[in-house]
């Protein structure tokens, strides 16, 4: 299941507010945390996503990934600035 829902990026030093669900804490409601959206971030030349298993990294990462994929068709740049890497797929030093 796919839920198009905001999700914000912050870095791992940060410390997060969750609400009373274990939800983070809107950021229009506390402007003290610092949260990002992965637009006002993918210009970073790497990126890594942590977080605990099965709540969509994977399929977060893959989405983002094909919109920026598709952004830079639409603009005529090169699609081989973009790379997706699915590190569950790498077992060895040298496959990367």
């Amino acid at each position: 299941m796919n839920y198009s829902w905001n999700r914000y990026w912050y870095e791992r030093e940060e410390k997060i507010i969750f609400d009373h669900d274990g939800f983070i804490v809107n950021p229009k409601d506390n402007k003290e945390q610092k949260l990002v959206t992965f637009k006002s971030i993918s210009y970073k030349t790497c990126l890594i996503l942590l977080g605990g298993p099965g709540i969509g990294k994977s399929n977060t990462i893959e989405m983002e990934y094909c919109k920026l994929k598709q952004e830079l068709v639409r603009n005529a740049n090169k699609i081989d600035k973009v790379e997706f890497v699915d590190l569950s797929k790498i077992s060895t030093r040298e496959d990367l």
